[in-house]
């Protein structure tokens, strides 16, 4: 599924991913426009990265998070948290399953089934091997990213939505799940500049 929103009233694209804020920045991008919050996905003019490098003069915004972190942020949503959620519905993921089940589940899923919260962030900024955002803010810095976002487009403030408590990420890996995820996410690891 393509996440790339392109406003052209405004000039700009947002390129989203699961588990970086998604729903923050979309309920903020419809009060920027004047519209309802719901449904909150549905409405907007989607883009590939292709179509958004073809989009000259644009702003093009990803929102981006340290991979590790993001995915346990996932696993501690999606599998256990409270709330039902789909992801338990694809073949080899339970509710509640350990977060070391959870890592061999994800490396059993082939590239080609993987669930939006578990794809690579980059996937959609890349087209013929070219990185497309040109600003790019760190979830880890959003607060003062955002503030400079605002300068250039009349955007409202974030109200976080959909966090999740769990231990800080680091606790959460062994060496194996920690190369696992560097190996799986790797491009989203040398194009976002982040290490463990």
């Amino acid at each position: 599924m393509i996440l790339n929103i392109c406003l052209d009233e405004f000039k700009t694209i947002f390129f989203l991913n699961g588990k970086v804020a998604n729903s923050s920045i979309k309920k903020a991008i419809r009060e920027m426009e004047g519209k309802p919050s719901h449904p909150i996905h549905s409405g907007w003019h989607y883009i590939s990265a292709c179509g958004v490098k073809k989009k000259e003069g644009y702003l093009k915004v990803a929102v981006v998070r340290n991979p590790w972190a993001r995915f346990v942020s996932c696993y501690y949503q999606k599998i256990v948290g409270p709330k039902p959620t789909h992801i338990v519905n694809i073949r080899g993921f339970r509710k509640g399953m350990s977060f070391g089940d959870f890592v061999e589940a994800v490396e059993r899923t082939p590239k080609t089934k993987r669930e939006m919260h578990l794809r690579p962030q980059t996937v959609s900024m890349v087209c013929e091997n070219e990185f497309i955002p040109t600003w790019v803010i760190k979830l880890e810095n959003i607060k003062k990213e955002w503030k400079k976002l605002q300068k250039v487009l009349p955007i409202p403030d974030l109200i976080p939505r959909n966090t999740t408590e769990h231990p800080p990420y680091r606790e959460c890996y062994n060496e194996k799940q920690k190369q696992f995820v560097a190996e799986r996410y790797a491009q989203d690891i040398e194009l976002l500049n982040y290490e463990f």
